[in-house]
Order: C-alpha cells, then sequence, then structure tokens
C-alpha cells in the first residue's frame, strides 16, 4: 500500500468526497538563496590571491622543461591539433578521448587568448543541435562506445553572449528554435547556466603538454614564465605577491590591487625577482597573515625588500601596521605558497604563531610540528578556521594551496590540508602552468536545509496519517557535491489539558526543532542516528546507515530492465567490465576508484582519519526531491515500509522505515557519466543536478487493503528536474529484484518537444477507444531558457503527455506542433508543472486536466473517454494572467510564470456549484527576483459537468476580471464572480514558490519575500510567511497577526525557518488510543500556530445532470 505525502485525493476519501482529485508537492529552486557563482553580480566574482614565491637560492638551479608554448608551432603527440578537447573537472583529458569538437566549430572567441596564452580556457559551454534547433550540453554530443563521433556542429560560450555570435552577420546570441545557431536578440537564448560548466583544452597544445622539445631554465625563472603568463589570462582578480626575505620571513613586494589596474606592475615585480638566501616557509606564511588581518608589520621591516607602502595603512612606506585587503562580506581570499625545499633556519615565529588571538581554542595550545618550519600547518590551520576581519560581518578566512616544485614536500601536503585548500606537484613549465591555470580557474568560480517532509497516511487507519516524519535534508556547499540525507522523527501529541499540542520529537523523546529558528535543535538525535545529529545534514540519518560497499547492491542499466539479473550485468562493481571508465567520465587508471567511491568506499579518504578502505557514508542532496513511502506489509505495530528517495548525486535510494538502512540504489546509464566529476568534488559555481525531480508511486491492482500482495504491482515514476530531459518508470514490487519498465526522452518518437522533466507524473484511469488504459499523464517539462530573466515564447517543454504506465508507450499529445493529436496554438510556454486530474461523475476516469504554464496562462483540458487517440482531448486557456496578453515586451512587474500545480477544489456555494482553481506565481528560478508583482488566484470555473470544445474556447480571464481582495477587510464575493486575486506586496519581491493546499475551505500556502542587503555578493536569503484565507473571498480565517478583530494582515504570519519554506501539509494524527485529534499544520519541521477547524467540514455531493 502507497503512503504518500498527505494529498488532497486522501482527505476527499477520508470526508467522503466523490470527487477524484491528483496533487503532490512541488518544489523550489533555491540554490540562488545559498552560493553565488557564475550568475553573481561581477564585482562578487573578484577574490584575493596572495602569491608566496619561493626565492631562496634553490631556485637558481636550472632544470630541464618545455620549449615556451607557441600557439603557431604545430607540436607532434597523440591528440589532434586541429581539435578542442575537454573535461568537467579540469583535468587534463586521455590520449583518445571522445570528448572534442573541430576547431572550426569552435566560437567562444572570449577564450582565444586564454588558449593561446595557456591552451586551456573554462566556461559554460553549449553545442547546436541542428535536428533539434536547441542548444544542449557538450556531453549530449559525445558518441557512445563504439560509435561514430557526430558531424561538425557549432559550440558557444557564456563570456561570448551578446558580443561575438556568428562572428559575422550581427547575429550575437545563441538562439533555440531557429533554422540558424543565432540571432540578433536574447528572444530565445538558452540558459547558460544549464550549459557545461568545461574546461576546453587546445589539442595543439596537449601535444606540447606531453611531448614538446626541452631547454634547461632556473626553477625561479620558469615560475616567473608561468606565473605572468598564468596573471595574464586572469579577469576579475585582485592580485598580491610576497617573496622570501634573504634570512628571515618575507614581504608584501606587491600590494593587494585588481589586476585592471595592475597586470603589469604585477608582472614586472615578478621578472625582477632574484633567488638567494633561505626557505622561511612559516615566518612568511605568519607575515601573509598579518598582511591579511591588518596586522602590526614584523618581517615586511626586515628586508632586502620591505613590504611596499601600498600594503601599509595609510600608503606609507614606514607604517607600523598593514592595511588589510579583506574589505567585503563574503568576499573570498586565497593564497598560493610554492618552494622547491623544506624549510629551514625557520623557527623565529613560532611563539609568534602561538600567540595569535584565538590559537589556541582553533588549533590547539600549541605546534604539532618538529624542527625549522614546524608550525607552517598549524597557521595555515589557523588562517583556515580564523576570522581574520572582526569588522566585517560573517567569518573572513583564508584558503590556503600549496605547490611542491620539482619535488613532493609532506610539510607542503599536510599546510594544504590543514589550510582547506589543495596541494600540488610540478616538475616543470607545463605542469605548473596546468596547476595555476586550474587554481585561477576555481578562484574565479568559488562562490542545513530541509525539503518538504514525508508524512506517511496510516494505511491501516486511512482517515488518519502516521506519526512517524522522514524529512529529506541537505547542506549547500561551493563544491560540485552538497551533502544530503533522509532523516526520521515523530510527532508527539499531548491531549492533556484543554488543547491538543503536537511537537517534533527525536529518538529520545525530545524536542527536535527550535520554534525561534525552525531548525533542528543541535542536541537532537534522529531515528538511525548513533549519536546526536542536529542540524547537520551529513551526519546520522540513512546515510550513517549505508551498507558495506563490498555489500551494497548499486544497480543501473546498461544491459537490460532487470537491475538485480543473475550474472550481474546492471551492478555497479568492480568486476563489471561493461563498466568502462569512459562510462563513469574517468580517466583509465581512476576507474577502479570511482567504483569504490560510488559504492561508499571512503578511497579520498574524506574524513581525514589516514584509513581510504573505510565507509563514507554519504549521500547526495535531495534539494527538490520528497522522499515517498510503500506500506509492503507487516502490522499496525511493526509495518514493513520502504521510504525511496532520490538525489543530485543521480541516485534512487530504497531505505527500510524500520532501520534506515538502505536495501539498495539507482543510478541510471546516462548519469553513470558525472559519477567521476562528484568524485572530485571540485569547486564549481554552477550546480550539478542528477535526480532532482519527484517521484509518483503508482499501486496497480490495488485490493484496497494494507500491503502489497497478489496481483498488486508497486511502479515509481519519476522525472530528472534540472538534471535532464529524461522520465523513467521503475517495478519495485519485488523489492529485490527491481525492474526499469521504460525510460522516454526527447530522442523517443513523438516526445520531440519535451524539456527538463520536471513535470510529476499522474496516474490515472482513462477510457482511449474502447478499452480502459492505466496510463501516466505529465507535462513538458520546463524550458530553460526560462531562467533569462524575460518574457519568451518556449522552444521545449510546450506540450503534455499521455502515456501507458506498464510500456511507456504515447497514447496522446496535446500541442501548438503538427506532430500532436490535439493543436493548441495557445501553448507556446512550457509546462513544468504536475498536472491536475478531475474526475467529473465519480467513475474512476480522468475527465479533465488542469495546469498552468510559464506565460502565466491556466488551462483545462477536457477528456473523452471511449474516444480514440485522434479525438481524445479538447481544450483552452480559461485565464491568461501574465504577460501573454499584453504585447511582445510586456512590463516586467506582469511577467507572471506558474511552476505550481492548480490546487482543484470543488465548491458548493448558494447553489452555485464550481471548481475553484488557486494557483499563486512565482520566479521559482531566481527566488531573489524583485521586478514581478506576484499574486495568488482563485479562479472559478463554472462549467462542471460540461465540456468545451478547442474551437469554442471564449477568450480568457485576465487579472482585471478577478477581484482584488488586497486592502480589503472582508471582501464581499458574489457566487457567480469569476474569482478573486490577492497580491504579494509585504515586501519587494514576495513570491509564492509551492502549492497551495485547502482544508476545511481555509487555503494555505506560504510565500518567499528575498531579504534586501547592500552586498550582492553573500546570498541574502529571506523572509517565509504562511497564508490561511478563505477560498470563497480570500478572506482571513485565522487571527494570525495579532488579537482584536479580523484584518487583512491577519491573513498571513511569518515563519522562522530559513531557505524556501516547504509547502505546507496537513496531517490528521491520532492520540495514544487511536483516537483522530485536531488537525495539525506542518511547514517542513514547523508547527505554526494555525489550527482548521474541523467543524466547518462538510460533504459535497455531486449529481451530474441529464443531457438534453
Amino acid at each position: 500500500m502507497h503512503t504518500p505525502i498527505l494529498s488532497t485525493t486522501r482527505l476527499a476519501r477520508a470526508l467522503g468526497l466523490v470527487i477524484a482529485m491528483t496533487g503532490t508537492t512541488a518544489v523550489a529552486d533555491d540554490t540562488e538563496l545559498f552560493v553565488t557563482g557564475f550568475d553573481a553580480p561581477a564585482e562578487c566574482n573578484i577574490p584575493n590571491v596572495l602569491f608566496v614565491i619561493d626565492t631562496s637560492g634553490s631556485m637558481d638551479a636550472q632544470i630541464e622543461t618545455q620549449v615556451d608554448w607557441d600557439p603557431e608551432q604545430t607540436f607532434e603527440g597523440c591528440f589532434d591539433s586541429n581539435m578542442i578537447y575537454y573535461t568537467q573537472t579540469g583535468e587534463l583529458p586521455e590520449c583518445g578521448s571522445t570528448q572534442a569538437f573541430p576547431k572550426t566549430g569552435n566560437f567562444c572567441a572570449a577564450g582565444d587568448d586564454r588558449l593561446d596564452l595557456v591552451g586551456r580556457y573554462k566556461n559554460l559551454f553549449l553545442g547546436w543541435d541542428t535536428d533539434r534547433q536547441r542548444w544542449l550540453q557538450l556531453e549530449d554530443f559525445v558518441p557512445a562506445e563504439g560509435e561514430l563521433p557526430p558531424p561538425a556542429y557549432p559550440v558557444d560560450c557564456e563570456a561570448d553572449r551578446g558580443v561575438h555570435g556568428d562572428g559575422t552577420t550581427g547575429a550575437v546570441f545563441a538562439a533555440d528554435g531557429l533554422p540558424t545557431p543565432w540571432d540578433v536578440t536574447d528572444a530565445t537564448e538558452p540558459a547558460w547556466a544549464a550549459g557545461s560548466n568545461v574546461t576546453i583544452f587546445d589539442g595543439n597544445w596537449l601535444n606540447w603538454n606531453g611531448n614538446p622539445p626541452t631547454i634547461l631554465k632556473s626553477r625561479l625563472q620558469i615560475v616567473q614564465d608561468v606565473t605572468t603568463d598564468v596573471i595574464d589570462s586572469m579577469d576579475q582578480m585582485n592580485v598580491a605577491v610576497m617573496r622570501f626575505n634573504n634570512n628571515e620571513g618575507g614581504s608584501v613586494i606587491q600590494a593587494m590591487e585588481s589586476l585592471d589596474t595592475s597586470r603589469e606592475q604585477a608582472k614586472r615585480v615578478i621578472n625582477d625577482l632574484l633567488p638567494g638566501g633561505l626557505t622561511p616557509l612559516s615566518e612568511t606564511l605568519f607575515e601573509g597573515g598579518q598582511y591579511l588581518a591588518g596586522r602590526l608589520v614584523d618581517y615586511g621591516n626586515v628586508g632586502p625588500e620591505f613590504s611596499v607602502a601600498g600594503s601599509r595603512q595609510g600608503g606609507d612606506p614606514t607604517g607600523a601596521a598593514y592595511s588589510s585587503p579583506i574589505t567585503d562580506r563574503g568576499q573570498k581570499t586565497y593564497i598560493i605558497l610554492l618552494s622547491d625545499g623544506e624549510p629551514n633556519e625557520d623557527t623565529s615565529a613560532d611563539g609568534k604563531i602561538v600567540a595569535l588571538p584565538g590559537f589556541g581554542g582553533l588549533v590547539g595550545p600549541d605546534c604539532d610540528g618538529t624542527g625549522d618550519g614546524r608550525c607552517l600547518d598549524d597557521m595555515a590551520e589557523y588562517l583556515f578556521k580564523a576570522d581574520l576581519r572582526a569588522t566585517v560581518p560573517g567569518r573572513q578566512n583564508v584558503v590556503t594551496h600549496t605547490i611542491g616544485f620539482t619535488q613532493d614536500l609532506p610539510i607542503l601536503q599536510s599546510t594544504a590540508r590543514r589550510g582547506g585548500g589543495r596541494y600540488f606537484r610540478a616538475d616543470d613549465t607545463a605542469s605548473l602552468t596546468t596547476v595555476l591555470t586550474d587554481l585561477a580557474e576555481s578562484f574565479e568560480e568559488d562562490g542545513g536545509l530541509f525539503t518538504a517532509p514525508l508524512v506517511p497516511v496510516d494505511s491501516f487507519n486511512r482517515g488518519t496519517t502516521l506519526n512517524n516524519v522522514f524529512i529529506s535534508v541537505f547542506e549547500p556547499s561551493n563544491r560540485v557535491r552538497w551533502p544530503g540525507n533522509l532523516k526520521k522523527y515523530e510527532l508527539e501529541i499531548d491531549t492533556t489539558g484543554d488543547n491538543t499540542n503536537i511537537r517534533l520529537i527525536d529518538q529520545n523523546r525530545q524536542p527536535a526543532v527550535d520554534p525561534n529558528t525552525g531548525a533542528f535543535l543541535d542536541s537532537a538525535q534522529s531515528f538511525w542516528s548513533d549519536d546526536p545529529d542536529g542540524r547537520d545534514a551529513a551526519l546520522g540519518g540513512a546515510a550513517s546507515q549505508l551498507p558495506d560497499p563490498a555489500d551494497r547492491l548499486l544497480f543501473t542499466n546498461i544491459a537490460s530492465g532487470d537491475l538485480n539479473a543473475p550474472g550481474g550485468q546492471n551492478r555497479v562493481s568492480i568486476d563489471n567490465i561493461d563498466i568502462s571508465a569512459a562510462a563513469l567520465g574517468a580517466p583509465s587508471d581512476q576507474r577502479d576508484n570511482v567504483i569504490e567511491w560510488a559504492l561508499g568506499r571512503d578511497v579520498l579518504d574524506e574524513d581525514d582519519d589516514g584509513d581510504t578502505t573505510d565507509n563514507r557514508q554519504s549521500m547526495g542532496d535531495p534539494l527538490h526531491s520528497v522522499p515517498v513511502s510503500v506500506l509492503y506489509g507487516g502490522t499496525p505495530s511493526q509495518p514493513d515500509t520502504t521510504v525511496y528517495v532520490s538525489t543530485n548525486e543521480g541516485y534512487l535510494h530504497a531505505v527500510d522505515a524500520s532501520t534506515g538502512e538502505e536495501l539498495w540504489s539507482f543510478v541510471p546509464a546516462r548519469l553513470l557519466q558525472r559519477l567521476y566529476n562528484l568524485y572530485t568534488n571540485n569547486v564549481s559555481g554552477t550546480r550539478v543536478y542528477g535526480l532532482d525531480g519527484e517521484i509518483t508511486v503508482a499501486i496497480e491492482n490495488s485490493d484496497g487493503q494494507p500491503g502489497i500482495s497478489g496481483s498488486e504491482r508497486v511502479i515509481l515514476l519519476f522525472g530528472m528536474r534540472r538534471g535532464g530531459d529524461a522520465v523513467f518508470a521503475l517495478d519495485v514490487t519485488d523489492r529485490s529484484r527491481p525492474r526499469l519498465l521504460w525510460e522516454i526522452d526527447p530522442g523517443t518518437a513523438g516526445f520531440e518537444s519535451l524539456g527538463q522533466t520536471w513535470s510529476k507524473p499522474v496516474v490515472t484511469e482513462v477510457d482511449v477507444g474502447g478499452t480502459d488504459r492505466r496510463v501516466a499523464l505529465f507535462g513538458g517539462g520546463y524550458d530553460a531558457g526560462q531562467d533569462n530573466r524575460i518574457f519568451r515564447e518556449d522552444t521545449a517543454g510546450t506540450a503534455i503527455y499521455m502515456v501507458d504506465l506498464l510500456t511507456g508507450d504515447l497514447i496522446w499529445s496535446a500541442g501548438s506542433g503538427p506532430e500532436h493529436d490535439r493543436l493548441l496554438t495557445r501553448m507556446r510556454y512550457s509546462i513544468p508543472s504536475e498536472l491536475r486530474t478531475f474526475d467529473v461523475n465519480g467513475d474512476g476516469r480522468a475527465d479533465r486536466l488542469y495546469f498552468g504554464d510559464m506565460g502565466g496562462q491556466l488551462w483545462r483540458i477536457d477528456l473523452f473517454n471511449g474516444n480514440g487517440a485522434s479525438n481524445l482531448g479538447e481544450g483552452g486557456v480559461l485565464a491568461a494572467l501574465g504577460g501573454t496578453e499584453l504585447g511582445g515586451s510586456p512590463p516586467s512587474e506582469e511577467i507572471r510564470r506558474f511552476y505550481e500545480p492548480v490546487d482543484v477544489v470543488p465548491v458548493i456555494r448558494e447553489d452555485k456549484i464550481y471548481i475553484a482553481l488557486n494557483i499563486g506565481s512565482g520566479y521559482r528560478a531566481h527566488p531573489l527576483d524583485g521586478d514581478t508583482l506576484d499574486q495568488f488566484f482563485s479562479v472559478r470555473d463554472f462549467a462542471v459537468f460540461d465540456t468545451i470544445n478547442t474551437e469554442d474556447y471564449p477568450a480568457p480571464l485576465t487579472v482585471d476580471d478577478l477581484a482584488n481582495i488586497t486592502t480589503i477587510e472582508a471582501p464581499i464575493l458574489e457566487p457567480d464572480e469569476a474569482g478573486w486575486r490577492l497580491e504579494m506586496v509585504l515586501g519587494q519581491g514576495e513570491k509564492i514558490l509551492r502549492r497551495s493546499t485547502t482544508f476545511a475551505n481555509v487555503i494555505l500556502f506560504t510565500s518567499f519575500t528575498p531579504a534586501s542587503i547592500g552586498n550582492g555578493c553573500v546570498p541574502p536569503g529571506g523572509l517565509n510567511r504562511l497564508y490561511a484565507v478563505s477560498i470563497f473571498d480570500g478572506r482571513s480565517q485565522t487571527n494570525l497577526d495579532q488579537p482584536g478583530d479580523f484584518t487583512p494582515e491577519d491573513r498571513t504570519t511569518a515563519l522562522a525557518q530559513g531557505g524556501i519554506a516547504p509547502e505546507v501539509q496537513v496531517l490528521l494524527p491520532t492520540n495514544d488510543d487511536g483516537e483522530p485529534v485536531d488537525p495539525v499544520i506542518l511547514v517542513g519541521a514547523e508547527l505554526p500556530p494555525v489550527s482548521p477547524d474541523p467543524q466547518r467540514l462538510f460533504k459535497t455531493f455531486w449529481l451530474q445532470r441529464e443531457q438534453p
């Protein structure tokens, strides 16, 4: 028996309604609330970089190295000099790599200079698919093993938008849906944030790097040549330079300044360096800390060169204190420390380091090394953990990267590890170029929350909900991987006294949530966790119960749909030779490590315990995925339940609800190639998505009894949301033998219009040509071009589909193109939301669909059960509430988008029968947007029992046709009015990013208002509010704001939680005696002061009138 999140369907059945509706959760795109990256303001991508260059005597040694890179000279090697190669990780490609395209197809002019200087360039790239007339990720063009590469195709980059284009005609914007790749306007520009975040390499440079002619140069000369070349290739960076003093410490010889104004000066300072003296590493790093923190000058007064005037307060060359270059909240600061040898004569800073403010609490009572430089790694740890600028909001710390030049240096490895950075070894010009360019690219890009809870309906007593609460949690990161988890809590119900008190508790029967913040208490210990895990997403939960990698069942679908078939062809394991390094996107020598990592082995020693064979006990983030559960059997006291949740690492996890142990997990074959990028986990300013969509559970041949038995089948359907454009159906009836039933993507005949698969599939029954068919219905998905902050018609996602549930065969579709069964010319905007079904006559078949689209249009589709596919559906737009009726360039405040499903509620009032269609607008792709006047709408459809042919649809309702009740204390609407609207005006940018829920004639929904702060470099967060309004006229239903009379302000109350609040859950709990208690409102883990009155419930009876 399926036990989903409490839905309108379950409530309707529990209340005896004969209306069948289907609806579930939708979720918001939160990422711009947590990180800055390619989409951040330009000034936010200006980190501070302090180069500390070894100028000791040993740097005068001559070594053999490559001749200077010359792009005009052809170098021989295993790469094609006429090709551009690329990798997701920034690592050099291997010989024979198929991730490549001809140089003649490279239209990214913005990267030409860097390719000429350092042979590589990192940005967001897209490739043009001539057949689909769309720009796609470069990975979509990689041929499968044994296949020929595709014909040459144009490639462009985000940095080049609006500048170069085809380079000849003035068409400078990449464009979807046109016969040619570029256009003169950005009207149909693809979303660059959805592009491939890759590093491209000149094939000729790769040959030079691998096997060039050689010459002799001093170590220092190599460092000078490479560093100045890399500085030439860097943009949007502040750079300072330090050198070693001859005998003690080091000095700042170039103050921190933007390369826009200091590039030539920084290069000149570096080129003027001369070798000589000792290697005082820790003393120099200490002085670097003094500079960055704005503390007293110490070794900068030793010489031979003194710290320059620009580094000192007031620009005074004899000033006693440094002027810190860390001035802005959210600004990143890095040190690159390069040395060719161990520290020597490096002890005078030991006491100074230990005496730094807070050192004992952050690092320890003393340095833990011995001999010269014994405090070097301790100093790096201090810089990483300390707040160097208490007067600047937030924690201003420093990340230290180290480079061992011509030899491996364990002290530098430890320094980087403890300093939060990376260690590299470089031996010559080519390898040092790769290291410094890699670091520069990461600097340019560097930029404990929960999603909706699963509160299962009690399948043993359908009118109530179980007291178990499953919550998927995640933690934002500036790297490719975001840690996530699935955790279990309980609702405790106290019915003693006059009121029913409900709280979320942990396994120790203690409160789990701080009522003041809406976040988990640090002391909370979720079920399945061995220790308190509090608000730490990575600790405890299902992640802590992952099986040993040797026993873990990780499946894919490279061989067949039978994922656990004998022979293990679909098992992700080292022994499965069909899973090659290329299939994983990995170098050949990393294939086994990536597989072991994917199985949960800590091959990278991520827990820093020195053991690379233990379990890493880590899950990916379920950013937009909501867990679902299935009751397979058991008893009311010991139910046998499995929880399913998907993550952005591309895994679908099956978890035992009692123990938290994973039964198995599944990674679609199309996502295997992303595993190596996840494995390396580099700094990233863009989000890597996997299985990001929501899951639908369908129980076939249901006998209405708890558990799964007999001919019943359990089928999971899910899309990929931001992760891709495929829809999957998985049979999990036998939990030990999951089977992939079908997989649909735009390459499947009839689905060419499919976009990113955001629309959660809906399962229902439809009579097609006299045969009852179990079908899945879903919207065409999301066109990522909607991310571009303009009003536009879409080139993908502009359709709705009906497929056979068991086979995936296309039964019927509607859209604006001639390939669809029903042509709907207004369907020119993508449809990411779930389709809401409606059973008019109670016969168990869907008669109608309702949904919104990215143009702010509200659709109705009538299904004519019994007809064949060619005339199965008719439809049109009921209301146009966005910019579609305002010309080609509507005002920004009118550009409303509907991401969420419609809340479909039947209403009888004063002998009037209508269907209330409740929906809110909000720019989910940009929750920080403040330009649109978003609104909540309740539109009335009075044609309850009538069907409407497509050609008979009247002009759609507009915003002006609905009563504006925003400022009216007690609005009065006549039953025959078109509906009402409520403007979101409690703060600039207030918007609705979750679906609404109606219970007891009260509409419940949340809004999000972005915070307004001065520094755009730091994600600002915002304020969540809960609204409770009457379905009849939008008036206040609970005195939420203050005592006294009801006012418009009483419609809403502020929530404590951060991020974007999940959708509202209405719970029907029971007490210890099994008796129902008052309904409870749950938003995430928060229990707001809203209590729907169960006495206000009433039954609705439908009497379909006879046809004349």
